[in-house]
């Protein structure tokens, strides 16, 4: 290393304390912490440890040293410190930093539950210590969960970091994004974790997404729901489980319980998955909020405590969870709110549902509206035909089919006279009148004329579009006209600095000097760009163009979607469906009478000389195209409903025949049971294709 005074070159002292540089005699510990006063104390150990090694680690006595030196005015930070010194915490620490991410986490959570159970310290003492020494040895330096993109080639995805470096191949069919350092992926409809090296660090084995679109695969607080054979429980970032895979239903935790179902019962768990609550209640409860649970029994609804306690009556027709110690809820056709006790805050005898923002709700009793507050005290009487909430310190309110505006006193400042009026944005509000519009300010002045026969309100960068004479453009806050009023159709907003527009029968897009960007020579267009691309339709047929118009898909085909879905888009060509990527390049070949809007969780239902199967982005038939109908393009719960020779059953993603097509009417599973009818008789089976019960 170099000396930071005289810059002469050292051997650091590997069994003394750090002593004085042998040429210019200076202080080592004190030139280093000179030269380094703006950083703060675990960067100033992070530079040392760069230039003397990871050996000074092992040397609890130069470590000891350094850290009296440099904490010598912050007493509790070196007591701790050198307490985690003397348990050999950063020799521990240091062992596991190029260990896979989830091993790290663990074993990090290890030694702090070891500091506060063995040595007694406080939690935020022992979270303390280790924040200092993981930051020390620049696990800060890591990339965080946010800067990881998911891009998409030829129908898969992979991951790539802010450097640019793809760190998976493109295999997935599906990707989430990052949290706790691992993310949720999937192939073939088999889920696992990668980390942020790219390596599968939890191998896809489960079939753990429960919706689709539903991005749920993620790990919270250390844990991850999974799912494998229709059961479901709790792994954690080593991949054990945690909580066992028995679950027909699992929820996230929510106040340290987390709702699960399993033999047509409710339970609450805690996180080592002991049953703390069992219900009986017919109808899913409601998470924790505050404490208290909401359940329902025989239509009605109720509230119970962690202990399954009721401590609420089962009695209202319909109730919210508990924000801010109250619940509105319903009885006998009348609103109002309850708290925590169950007592009546404001009495049950308003007509429509009641909700607060800034401390005021509307109310309707008798046909009338006004404003209360969160005492039930009427602030503002109940004389008006309608009420809106407050926006920006106004009220909309209507008397004798006119609108104007109140202040929170109930003064009107904006006289009952339009037809209608929107809400207040940024000063400005809305107002119809003889069938014109304009915007009024706060004191009703009229600061843009109503003159136009539509307008739109401000969006971006304070344009709105207006429409006079049958012709489009926009103006400004002020009326000026920013973009000319000669469009026969134009969007309401601008994407990426574009809008479309439609001329004399033609779409482009212009920007927000009203140039033409894209000309006007198009069939038509999609209103917006997606990855950059936007569909459009000329001389009959369609293809792609990017955001300087230039024809990214040749026009060739009959028809496509609007957009790119994971890398993929569907096309229609000679009548007949397929899908291409973004270079245009086949992916799946034109052969199909039908096909999906997109793949999901790589299978795609397609229809080919009347029967129906699934395909992957290889074009093999996963399933066989052997059914009459496939009622959905997505497997819920593992399962799609299927049809055969006038009779409905069940299959799994294998194309295994799961419930027997022997049913009149489509089977829909949730929470693991579906109506059923057979023969003539209604009724409900579960995922067995038991018949659990008979319907009237």
């Amino acid at each position: 290393m170099k000396c930071t005074n005289c810059q002469g070159e050292l051997t650091p002292p590997k069994t003394i304390y750090l002593g004085k540089c042998p040429f210019c005699q200076t202080d080592i510990i004190h030139s280093l912490t000179t030269h380094m006063v703006e950083h703060t104390h675990d960067m100033k150990f992070q530079n040392m440890l760069h230039d003397y090694g990871s050996e000074l680690l092992q040397n609890q006595q130069q470590l000891s040293a350094m850290i009296s030196d440099l904490f010598s005015q912050d007493k509790k930070s070196k007591r701790l410190l050198l307490l985690s010194v003397s348990e050999n915490i950063p020799v521990q620490l240091a062992a596991i930093q190029h260990a896979h991410i989830s091993i790290r986490s663990v074993q990090t959570q290890a030694i702090q539950y070891r500091l506060t159970e063995d040595l007694f310290l406080k939690e935020e003492d022992a979270e303390q210590i280790v924040t200092f020494w993981t930051s020390a040895l620049g696990w800060d330096n890591e990339e965080p969960d946010n800067s990881f993109e998911i891009v998409w080639h030829r129908g898969y995805c992979g991951f790539r970091n802010s450097k640019g470096e793809m760190i998976t191949p493109y295999k997935y069919d599906h990707a989430c994004s990052f949290s706790d350092g691992l993310a949720g992926v999937s192939l073939d409809g088999k889920w696992g974790f990668v980390d942020k090296t790219g390596i599968e660090i939890i191998p896809l084995i489960y079939d753990q997404r429960y919706n689709y679109d539903d991005d749920n695969v993620k790990f919270e607080d250390g844990l991850a729901r999974v799912g494998l054979n229709h059961k479901y429980g709790f792994i954690d970032k080593t991949g054990n489980v945690i909580i066992p895979l028995k679950f027909d239903v699992v929820c996230g935790y929510k106040e340290g319980l987390a709702k699960v179902k399993i033999d047509f019962k409710y339970r609450f768990i805690n996180k080592i998955g002991d049953e703390i609550i069992s219900l009986m209640y017919a109808v899913s409860p409601r998470d924790f909020n505050e404490g208290l649970a909401c359940v329902a029994l025989h239509g009605k609804y109720g509230f119970i405590d962690k202990t399954g306690k009721e401590v609420i009556s089962i009695k209202y027709d319909s109730a919210t969870d508990f924000a801010e110690g109250l619940a509105l809820v319903k009885l006998n056709e009348k609103y109002g709110y309850i708290d925590t006790s169950g007592n009546e805050v404001i009495p049950l005898k308003f007509e429509d549902e009641i909700y607060f923002h800034n401390g005021l709700a509307c109310v309707k009793l008798d046909d009338k509206y006004g404003f209360i507050d969160k005492t039930g005290h009427e602030v503002i009487p109940l004389k008006y035909d309608a009420a809106y909430h407050f926006s920006e310190g106004f009220a909309r309110v209507k008397l004798n089919d006119k609108y104007g505006f109140i202040d929170k006193t109930g003064n009107e400042l904006v006289s009952l006279k339009y037809d209608y009026a929107f809400d207040f944005f940024e000063g400005f509000a809305l107002v119809e009148l003889n069938d014109n519009h304009g915007f009024i300010d706060y004191s009703g002045n009229e600061v843009i004329p109503l003159i136009y026969e539509d307008f739109a309100c401000f969006y971006e960068e304070g344009l709105a579009r207006v429409k006079l004479n049958s012709k489009y453009g926009f103006i400004d806050e002020t009326g000026n006209e920013v973009i000319p009023l000669k469009y026969d159709k134009i969007s309401n907003f601008f994407h990426e600095g574009l809008t479309r527009v439609k001329l004399d029968g033609k779409y482009g897009f212009i920007d927000k000097f009203d140039k033409e960007v894209i000309p006007l020579k198009y069939d038509k267009t999609s209103a917006c760009f997606h990855d950059g691309l936007t569909s459009a339709k000329l001389n009959g047929k369609y293809g792609f163009i990017d955001k300087a118009g230039k024809v990214a898909i040749p026009f060739k085909y009959d028809k496509t979607t609007d957009r790119f879905y994971e890398g993929l888009v569907r096309a229609k060509l000679d009548g007949k469906y397929g899908f291409i990527d973004k270079m245009g390049n086949v992916v799946i070949p034109f052969k199909y009478d039908e096909i999906t809007l997109r793949f999901y969780e790589g299978l795609a239902r397609v229809k080919l000389d009347g029967k129906c199967g699934f395909i992957n982005k290889s074009d093999i038939e996963v399933i066989p195209l052997i059914f009459d109908k496939i009622l959905h393009f997505y497997f819920r719960e593992g399962l799609t409903t299927v049809k055969l020779n006038g009779k409905w059953g069940s299959i799994d993603k294998q194309g295994k025949v799961y419930i027997p097509l022997k049913y009149d009417k489509p089977l829909f599973f949730h929470s693991g049971f579906a109506v059923a009818k057979l023969a003539d008789k209604w009724g409900e089976i579960d995922r067995d294709d038991n018949w659990v019960r008979d319907y009237e």
